[in-house]
């Protein structure tokens, strides 16, 4: 770890991935056991979710302004996503080619963003976010271009 000091005490930063795990194990229990009309996640739960999601991006935006909170805002970034991801999966209601479609575009941009970043050296950071934002310009393209194909 480039930042660590050998005299730093221990990080416990796997202990982020319990909440995550909670909340994606609660999200699946509902969804067998409460299920919606028509299946899937329960509109309530869904709300509450999203809402959970959305309060840990916003924290981790927060944590991120500060050297010594960034990884607390990592991995709330990573939990907020990752919830946010799930509860929408879980509640829309697709057809199974359609989510395997879903997770396939997921994996790729996944693979493409892991491939951007390992050929970034940690010194450029500037290009690193340019090219994450290029990226995110592309899923908002696709996303409109996919809106418009299909209604």
């Amino acid at each position: 770890d480039m930042f660590r000091r050998p005299a730093d005490p221990p990080e416990h930063s796997g202990l982020y991935a319990l909440p995550a795990a909670s909340l994606l194990s609660c999200l699946l229990l509902s969804c067998l056991l409460l299920p919606g009309e028509g299946g899937g996640l329960h509109p309530a739960l869904a709300s509450t979710s999203y809402l959970i999601s959305a309060a840990a991006c916003l924290a981790a935006i927060a944590c991120l302004a500060k050297q010594s909170t960034a990884g607390t805002g990592n991995a709330l970034g990573l939990f907020g996503v990752a919830g946010g991801i799930a509860t929408c999966l879980l509640s829309s209601h697709m057809s199974p080619p359609a989510a395997a479609g879903v997770l396939a575009m997921l994996g790729a941009g996944g693979l493409v963003g892991q491939q951007v970043a390992s050929r970034t050296a940690l010194t450029e950071l500037p290009q690193m976010t340019a090219a994450y934002h290029s990226l995110v310009g592309l899923a908002a393209a696709a996303t409109a271009a996919a809106s418009v194909m299909v209604p």
